[in-house]
């Protein structure tokens, strides 16, 4: 059981977490319409897996065990990685059944590929813990959440 505290940030770190995979997709698209030297057939269905995106990411969050909601961006760097391959798959997977149900041939294939190989990164650095210079020292620590007795 967790405690309506830590629901309160991993439910606030999820949100950041799509937040930051809607704007990867944002610049992806724009990135791939620059390459291309036009825009990409049917904005319409680039929409519709857009919307495919955030159900699959929110379908990951809320099936999460609590034993990986009590951590949010706090992760050890084995769990950060199985986190991120897990959303990666939620991801993936989500597109595939869009792909599969809607048989729809205007979304570039490489634009979903790109945006999955992107997001494995993207998860994998928003589970890890910050990086920030502990104050009076030279060189930047980890920032680990834990309370330790003043010496």
């Amino acid at each position: 059981m967790i405690s309506q505290r830590e629901k309160g940030v991993y439910l606030a770190f999820c949100g950041a977490q799509i937040t930051l995979a809607v704007l990867l997709f944002g610049l992806f698209y724009v990135g791939n319409d620059f390459l291309r030297v036009s825009w990409l057939a049917a904005p319409g269905a680039y929409l519709q897996i857009l919307v495919a995106m955030l159900l699959a990411l929110i379908g990951e969050a809320v099936t999460r065990s609590n034993a990986h909601r009590l951590n949010a961006g706090r992760a050890p760097r084995k769990l950060a990685i199985s986190l991120a391959w897990r959303q990666s798959f939620w991801l993936v997977g989500g597109f595939g059944i869009f792909l599969a149900l809607t048989r729809d041939t205007s979304i570039s294939r490489v634009f979903l590929i790109g945006l999955s190989a992107l997001s494995f990164p993207l998860f994998y650095l928003t589970n890890r813990p910050l990086v920030v210079a502990s104050p009076g020292a030279a060189t930047l620590k980890f920032y680990a959440p834990q309370i330790s007795p003043r010496k």
